[in-house]
């Protein structure tokens, strides 16, 4: 709406609203009067009459695909693509006469600024070319089936020929494949290698009695692609209680440091594992954590293996299960160094021959649940105590610390003559004091309790008597 102002005409802005279309075409009649021939929702900046195809119209550019187009106007809203390439905005259009009497489509352009002549580049009469089609990853690509908008009456379609093309970019260029052959099939085989993108053509070589397309349908299936295996690891012990999580209580219950809650059953409450206060340090159940990804969304099974070092063959853990949780008892095995395997498959959801599996193995591990030989533990009385003299050996592993439980209760740390605990073999040579000062010495002879730990938590303890 406008009005005068200090004769100038003034304007009254407002917002475009949403129903409202994005580019309107306009001729004037014969009495000057503006009438509306044509509004969409495409971004128009140029329109341009021609004979062949009618109203076309050229504008903004795809951000997505990089690509220029060019559409026909269809009244009163409709539009058709005609061509597209990669390029920026058409700016502005020129349909003059071709050598061969057809028409030409010269276009201008920005973004980049350049100059692009449409023309045939088949020969035919008429031909329609779809967008490229993106299967989403390299697929393969199955049957194209189309109907005819007059009934398909033959199976061979009059007066078109189709091919396809494909290729990895989502722009047809040099990297994509040949026009893959014509046929007029209603339902045809592509027959193409496995390609992302493709994109089908059709050619109106007798476009005066050709068929009219209705619609086109084209099937693809993906190839099954292997999983990934993104992560395993070795879970570092935690705080162990007393009972399960479902209040069994002849069960213990693990709180590893990443969280994880892992419970285990004993067979008895006098196995050394029970100790609810050494449980997290020596049992030999190893708890496993892993996340595995697939490109299909395909469900996948776990396996945990295991092989001693310097074997060919893996041998199960467990079963196979759809948790991304596991645990070993090493228990079962010898003491030695091992290797630790996941192996994750889609079969669920997949046939036998088209089955994929992959692998991850973690390094070399020790097993050690032996605990330490200790030699002849001998105590002798002193002015201001007793003394200590132990030798210790482990086949395994190293030896982490050493401590003794005094006559009257209380602990202290043992070190071995070479002042620090951590070889396979030490010995401890040791003077205490006992009573404290201004304790009573308790009835002799006086008991003790010495304990030593392997860095697999394994635990050797020696009994003796002061006298």
């Amino acid at each position: 709406e406008g009005k005068m102002v200090n004769g100038l005409e003034l304007m009254d802005i407002r917002p475009l609203k949403a129903s409202q279309p994005k580019a309107v075409l306009y001729r004037l009649d014969f009495s000057g009067q503006a009438v509306q021939t044509w509004a969409g929702s495409v971004d128009l900046m140029i329109a341009m009459y021609s004979d062949t195809w009618g109203w076309l119209g050229g504008g903004s550019g795809d951000g997505v695909t990089g690509q220029a187009r060019l559409w026909a106007l269809e009244e009163p809203a409709s539009i058709r693509p005609v061509a597209s390439w990669a390029g920026g905005e058409v700016l502005d259009l020129l349909v003059r006469p071709g050598r061969d009497g057809k028409e030409e489509i010269v276009a201008c352009m920005a973004h980049p600024g350049q100059v692009v002549l449409l023309e045939s580049a088949t020969g035919s009469s008429a031909v329609a070319l779809s967008q490229p089609l993106d299967g989403g990853q390299a697929i393969r690509w199955g049957r194209l089936s189309w109907r005819s908008g007059t009934g398909e009456g033959s199976r061979k379609g009059k007066g078109v020929a189709w091919s396809v093309r494909g290729g990895a970019r989502s722009v047809p260029d040099e990297t994509w494949s040949d026009w893959n052959g014509t046929w007029r099939d209603h339902d045809h085989s592509i027959e193409l290698p496995a390609t992302r993108y493709l994109q089908w053509r059709v050619e109106f070589t007798e476009p005066e009695g050709a068929d009219r397309i209705a619609a086109v349908s084209v099937s693809g299936y993906e190839p099954n692609l292997p999983p990934r295996i993104e992560s395993l690891t070795l879970q570092h012990p935690g705080v162990v209680t007393w009972g399960s999580l479902m209040n069994h209580s002849e069960n213990v219950t693990e709180t590893l440091k990443s969280g994880l809650r892992v419970e285990y059953s004993l067979s008895s409450r006098r196995d050394r594992r029970a100790d609810p206060r050494r449980v997290a340090e020596v049992r030999p159940v190893r708890s496993y954590r892993w996340s595995a990804v697939d490109p299909n969304s395909d469900r996948l099974l776990y396996q945990l293996e295991y092989q001693t070092v310097g074997e060919s063959g893996w041998r199960s853990i467990g079963q196979e299960t759809q948790e991304e949780v596991g645990t070993w008892d090493t228990a079962s095995v010898p003491d030695g160094r091992y290797r630790v395997r996941l192996r994750a498959s889609d079969r669920p959801d997949n046939p036998a021959a088209t089955t994929e599996t992959v692998y991850r193995a973690l390094a070399p591990l020790v097993v050690d649940n032996t605990p330490p030989e200790v030699g002849d533990l001998e105590l002798r009385r002193t002015e201001a105590g007793f003394s200590l003299r132990l030798k210790v050996e482990d086949e395994v592993s190293q030896l982490a610390a050493a401590q003794i439980e005094m006559p009257d209760g209380s602990v202290e740390r043992l070190d071995p003559k070479d002042g620090i605990c951590d070889s396979r073999r030490e010995e401890f040579a040791v003077k205490l004091a006992f009573p404290p000062p201004g304790q009573t010495p308790p009835p002799e002879p006086w008991r003790v309790r010495v304990e030593v730990y392997d860095r697999q938590g394994n635990i050797a303890a020696a009994l003796g008597e002061v006298r």
